[in-house]
């Protein structure tokens, strides 16, 4: 059992912090990880074949959807 005090430092401290920014596509989440910044993209494939220079290491999923992971 967490003492009190523990135990609302680890509510004020969560492990996962998400990160949001406004600017962003819809398509774009950020996170932390580990102090460590990710974000992910995904879109449908005919938002992918719009892309004028498409991010080479994005992946295909068989249900339309590509995405791309990115560690800052």
């Amino acid at each position: 059992m967490l003492h009190a005090r523990r135990k609302l430092a680890s509510q004020e401290r969560p492990l996962l912090r998400v990160i949001r920014d406004t600017e962003s596509s819809g398509h774009i989440r950020y996170w932390r990880i580990n102090g460590y910044l990710l974000s992910i993209q995904c879109w449908t494939d005919t938002e992918f074949q719009q892309i004028a220079n498409p991010p080479s290491d994005a992946i295909h999923y068989p249900d339309g959807i590509w995405i791309r992971l990115d560690w800052r």
